[in-house]
Formats: structure tokens, sequence, C-alpha cells
């Protein structure tokens, strides 16, 4: 046990990597440290290819080119096409998708599926002397055309049901 400790207080063996023809051990456990590497033929300084004589090498160095690309996105205002729920009962402001004109839309009641069954409920429940025929008269039972003012084109159509 005791000499377990005493292997673990001494410094490990100096590393060896297959290298060692490289750094030899001096006999005392130092390691030579390697110098400048020895000067070999056609390595180093040569005077034929100093900086001013013609026949130096040219660069190497790349050239970096850089384009910028700016691209620039504008966006249109909102369409609206046959589309119930944007519409509403109130004139709404849009592009005409036929005519391209900046519009305020034309809107026009006509009875649909609400007008209807209202009708059909009223005249079940007792209501048929021309009672039933108050849903037709009530704009609020009615869906809404939106129409453009200039080309007359139907743009939307607001359905209560």
């Amino acid at each position: 046990m005791r000499e377990a400790m005493d292997q673990q207080k001494q410094p490990p063996p100096p590393y060896s990597d297959g290298t060692s023809a490289s750094y030899p051990n001096k006999p005392g456990g130092q390691l030579i440290q390697p110098g400048p590497a020895p000067m070999q033929p056609g390595y180093g300084t040569n005077p034929g290819y100093a900086m001013g004589n013609p026949g130096y090498p040219p660069s190497t160095t790349p050239t970096v080119t850089t384009t910028t690309t700016r691209t620039v996105v504008q966006q249109q205002p909102p369409v609206v096409v046959n589309t119930g729920f944007m519409c509403g009962e109130l004139p709404v402001s849009m592009k005409c998708s036929a005519c391209h004109a900046q519009i305020v839309t034309a809107t026009e009641f006509e009875p649909g599926a609400l007008s209807w069954l209202a009708c059909c409920g009223l005249a079940a429940v007792g209501c048929a002397l021309g009672c039933c025929f108050i849903p037709f008269c009530i704009n609020e039972m009615k869906d809404v055309t939106h129409k453009c003012p200039n080309c007359k084109v139907v743009v939307g159509i607001y359905r209560r049901l």
C-alpha cells in the first residue's frame, strides 16, 4: 500500500509518441528543445526572387468583389372580392378589381336566405295574411351587394346567413 502511494508521488515518465528522434533526451532526464531548422538547398531566401526582380512570381492573393442587392417591397391595399364578412352593411373604400380605380362601394339591399327563413317562420306561426312579408321590407334582414360606382361590377356580397 505504501509503495503504491510512493509511485503516485513520482512524476510520470516523459511522453513518447514516436518522435523521440526529433527530441532526444539528455542523460539527466531533461529534454533538448529544438532549435531553428538548418538551411537546406532550395529553401529560405533566394536572391533570384527578390521583390524588385522581374522574375519574382506574381501575387497569389485572391481578389474579393462584393455585390449588394437591394430589394424593395411595396404592399398593395387589400382587395375585397366576393367576400361576405369583410364587406359588412356599410360602403367600403377599396380598389376595384375590374377598373382598378380607388372607390367607395355602392350598396344595394336584396332579399336573401334570412328574409325567406323569417317569412316562412312568420307564415307557420299564423301571420299568413301579409304580415309574413315584413322581413322583405327590413334592410337588416336582407343581404348587401357592394358594387363599383364606376363600372357597376359586383365586388362583394354580405350574406346574413
